[in-house]
């Protein structure tokens, strides 16, 4: 579960209330498993241990000017 503080005040206007969501991650970023329940659930990848992110389920959004990938 990550480990981010957020929150709003009380939306008395409208009965619902939405929220998207992204993650974002450095190009250093590895695969790693870990026991029990994860968020957002990443089963099907066909990633293995300390394999980089990346994929259809991990794209690519941004590049830094100068930087070859």
């Amino acid at each position: 579960m990550p480990l981010t503080l957020h929150g709003s005040p009380g939306n008395l206007r409208r009965p619902r209330r939405r929220a998207y969501v992204t993650r974002w991650v450095g190009d250093n970023v590895v695969y790693a498993e870990r026991p029990g329940l994860i968020s957002p659930d990443i089963r099907g990848h066909d990633l293995a241990p300390g394999d980089p992110l990346g994929g259809e389920m991990f794209p690519l959004v941004w590049t830094a000017p100068g930087i070859d990938v």
